[in-house]
């Protein structure tokens, strides 16, 4: 499953390196920390009908969209992405030991966070193996401040960036897939939803106009995410501090 190779999707912001990196759609760490040996639960691909999660080997996950240099510039984003993960992974059996009932908030930085998921948008977007919208035009490519953004050159645009997903009775599970869904509006990929442990994370790259598949919108840039259960909570702060927080009961299935 490997795409064909391509350019260089960041390659009008110049010092492009001469050959293209076998980069995974979903960081390969973050793979890794997902998987169950050499295989991990995805779903969203083109492929595949609506709302299904399949096993795939995580070396086929790859293409060929971004340079060697740019590549390693975007490495600190697959850093931080990681850190989160592992601090969610950390959660599980602290939550399923009640003889451990701490209580406790790791500090991740969400700018960084919200690049990682754009970074995954582009470089799925760039190989085609996502099912894109309807909505989409044909031809789209992406937008040159998208890749400013990405690269940390340009601020992320006001009302844009990490939007939580939730609607009543959301739970954390420790449920091992990763479903990433691109959307759009008016002709234009505007965003993508990856769903990880039962949330929904959504990017917004244009002013979000309607909720999302008639999920309620919480606020942009959350300030923290809190997972709970009778005896204590666990959660991550973004760094954002006007931003609200969203709370999800621990389900152990």
């Amino acid at each position: 499953m490997t795409t064909p190779q391509r350019s260089c999707y960041a390659a009008g912001r110049g010092g492009c390196s001469s050959g293209l990196s076998r980069e995974h759609y979903v960081s390969r760490s973050v793979l890794d920390l997902f998987s169950d040996g050499d295989a991990v639960s995805l779903g969203g691909f083109a492929w595949m009908a609506k709302g299904k999660v399949k096993d795939l080997p995580i070396d086929a996950i790859t293409a060929r969209v971004l340079c060697e240099e740019h590549n390693r510039q975007l490495s600190p984003l697959d850093s931080e992405a990681l850190r989160l993960f592992q601090t969610w992974e950390r959660m599980y059996p602290e939550f399923a030991n009640p003889a451990n009932p701490s209580s406790w908030t790791e500090r991740v930085d969400g700018e960084l966070l919200e690049r990682w998921m754009l970074k995954t948008l582009c470089g799925c977007a760039s190989s085609g193996v996502v099912a894109m919208p309807e909505t989409v035009r044909p031809g789209w490519h992406i937008p040159d401040t998208w890749i400013s953004v990405l690269f940390g050159d340009a601020p992320m645009p006001a009302n844009c960036g990490l939007y939580l997903l939730s609607e009543p009775g959301d739970q954390a599970t420790a449920e091992r897939a990763i479903v990433i869904e691109p959307f759009g509006l008016g002709g234009e990929l505007v965003g993508v939803r990856m769903e990880l442990n039962g949330l929904s994370l959504a990017l917004f790259m244009d002013p979000p106009a309607l909720p999302l598949e008639k999920r309620q919108l919480i606020t942009c840039r959350p300030a923290r995410i809190v997972f709970y259960d009778a005896q204590s909570e666990k959660g991550v702060h973004l760094g954002w501090t006007d931003g609200g927080t969203l709370r999800a009961r621990y389900s152990p299935s």
